[in-house]
């Protein structure tokens, strides 16, 4: 156990949550090489929402690396760890922005489909994703000379705070977003174009935004709550923090995979339908 100020962080949970940042910093790396890979091994043609994934996998190997960095330096009863929680409240930062700007993009995909189509291209996300991270790193310093001179209790609790708000700003557009979207979808009429592949493509990204969201939702909503009641760092519900930058990549490579799977399935069924078919004519 370790006492700061008058917050008390057990040490058991440290390393819990040491391993857990470990697994998912694998995770988080092994999407980043399977993105390049297609990119560059297989030639695949780089789509906006990848470009986006790519970078929001970056920002969740930075919240994993800023886990780990607090849990090592809690450990070894390090004594200013004004640097690990800026990281920390930073990475957070980046995975909510990257996951807003993935939900407008797709409202833009939804609502204006020419537009995007026509007008938004690859080069707009790493505009979009530049800004982001120049952003962070503002925020980063201004928060370092916020912070210098304060205690740990007094920049944690300033923390709390910032956290709480970017959960609470986050969820709600997250929920609404995408209500209006699943909303959209449901009420599309036009038959035609919901069947062609390119249609069909943009429901699969945004199937696999949604769940995104909803994982974001689920892992950070427990965590506002016990900060709006307590007000006080809650050890193990950060494992939901950590746990939902995995979540990303889990839910990337098994969509991926489910999509595959069904596809052909599909394939297979037209195949063996059109041969019965013309066996019994």
């Amino acid at each position: 156990m370790s006492r700061r100020g008058n917050f008390i962080i057990f040490k058991e949970d440290e390393i819990y949550r040491l391993i857990i940042a470990l697994i998912v910093l694998f995770l988080n790396l092994a999407e980043v090489f399977f993105i390049i890979y297609k990119w560059t091994i297989k030639k695949k043609r780089k789509t906006i929402y990848e470009t986006y994934l790519l970078s929001l996998s970056c920002a969740d190997v930075t919240f994993s690396l800023a886990n780990m960095i607090f849990s090592t330096m809690i450990l070894a009863d390090s004594g200013n760890l004004i640097i690990a929680t800026i990281g920390y409240v930073l990475s957070l930062y980046l995975s909510v922005s990257h996951i807003s700007a993935i939900t407008v993009d797709r409202l833009i995909a939804i609502i204006f489909p020419l537009t995007h189509k026509l007008k938004v291209r690859v080069k707009h996300a790493r505009m979009v994703i530049l800004t982001l991270w120049f952003v962070c790193i503002g925020i980063g310093v201004v928060l370092y000379f916020e912070y210098r001179n304060n205690t740990f209790e007094k920049y944690t609790l300033i923390s709390i705070k910032f956290i709480k708000l970017i959960i609470y700003v986050s969820d709600i557009i997250f929920i609404v977003a995408y209500i209006i979207l699943c909303y959209i979808l449901l009420r599309q009429e036009n038959k035609a174009l919901s069947s062609t592949r390119g249609a069909n493509t943009e429901k699969n990204i945004l199937v696999l935004c949604l769940l995104t969201s909803l994982a974001f939702v689920c892992c950070t909503l427990p965590v506002a709550i016990h900060f709006t009641l307590h007000s006080q760092w809650p050890a193990r519900l950060t494992y939901l923090l950590v746990a939902n930058s995995g979540l990303n990549s889990i839910l990337y490579f098994f969509h991926g995979r489910f999509v595959h799977i069904y596809r052909k399935r599909v394939k297979t069924q037209r195949m063996q339908k059109t041969a019965s078919s013309s066996t019994a004519e």
